[in-house]
């Protein structure tokens, strides 16, 4: 290379590492995405990127390719590190839920009425409610005979007598009881299938709107203004680390079901369905990414990356290695 090539070369680096000073990179990220967004102005977003390659590259991301175990204890690690941030905080719950959002929410879940319908039919069906109701039958009955004769509670000394008529009775007859026993569990048995039709009727009929509002009004007023911290302090750090553990595996597991390879494909094609023939460039402005707003995120990055390269220099050598090949082969 002559000295007069070797002038320009040294003039070129010189002008192609200055456009990334402090002073200079928002002007040249605007540049930049300025020539992208030009070329991208009347590129619609199914000729620019086919829909079946973005499907197959949501199934590989989503469903096929491995996570790192490194990921995912960050993942745990930003789990652990929101809750310790909610536990520190003294301000009211509602702070950081507000009333309003929260009657939103309310007014929300009040509109999945045919959810609410087959959640009360389910509980009420299984067979656990029915053990409960069970229970509940047996022990009120019993304790309502042995404890809460109502024609003589309101006898002076009544009370007292039937304690001890109770007691000598027991000594008397320890089979009694037993037999009283025997007697109930038979009546419940017999009697609590009808009661849990009866329950899940009444709950169907009284589990309106306006009770659930009711119930979400106690709510808030019980949680509104305990701090936020007390709430978050419910769950304890083991029980966390313990549920995002079981959750993460659900997770991963759930990855290899053929309904979640369905469902990315859903999504990739309800969105080009609706988006694909739109010009990118108007794409990106619609989602809230007009050309100051990218140049601005951009040039955050880059002014950082840029000043770090610029100190060790870095860019002025990879300049230099991007446009050696040109200048040594240059003939005029």
């Amino acid at each position: 290379m002559d000295d007069e090539l070797a002038r320009v070369f040294e003039a070129h680096v010189r002008y192609e590492v200055d456009r990334w000073r402090a002073d200079a990179v928002r002007g040249t990220v605007a540049e930049e995405v300025g020539v992208v967004l030009d070329g991208l102005g009347t590129v619609a977003l199914g000729t620019l990127v086919p829909v079946d390659r973005v499907r197959s590259w949501a199934r590989q991301v989503v469903v096929e390719e491995p996570l790192a175990d490194q990921l995912l204890e960050e993942f745990e690690a930003v789990v652990q590190a929101v809750h310790g941030c909610l536990l520190a905080e003294t301000g009211p719950a509602s702070d950081a839920l507000p009333r309003e959002r929260y009657e939103q929410l309310v007014t929300d879940a009040l509109g999945l009425s045919e959810l609410r319908k087959e959640i009360i039919g389910q509980v009420t069906g299984s067979a656990v409610y029915a053990e409960l109701v069970s229970h509940v039958l047996y022990h009120g009955l019993k304790n309502y005979l042995l404890t809460e004769n109502a024609v003589v509670r309101n006898l002076p000394g009544a009370s007292s007598l039937l304690r001890m008529g109770q007691n000598a009775v027991r000594s008397a007859t320890p089979n009694l009881e037993a037999g009283i026993d025997r007697r109930l569990s038979a009546f419940v048995a017999s009697n609590v299938l009808e009661t849990v039709r009866d329950s899940h009727r009444f709950l169907e009929e009284t589990l309106d709107d306006d009770l659930v509002r009711t119930i979400a009004d106690e709510i808030w007023a019980t949680n509104a203004s305990r701090p936020l911290g007390e709430l978050a302090a419910l769950v304890d750090p083991a029980s966390r680390d313990a549920a995002l553990a079981t959750a993460l595996e659900v997770g991963l597991e759930a990855r290899s079901l053929p309904l979640v390879a369905r469902v990315v494909d859903a999504v990739v094609d309800q969105f080009y369905e609706v988006h694909g023939e739109v010009p990118v460039a108007t794409l990106l402005t619609k989602l809230g990414l007009p050309p100051e707003r990218l140049t601005d995120a951009v040039a955050a990055v880059a002014a950082q990356l840029a000043a770090v390269a610029l100190d060790g220099g870095h860019l002025e050598a990879y300049v230099r290695t991007r446009l050696e090949g040109f200048y040594a082969g240059y003939t005029g």
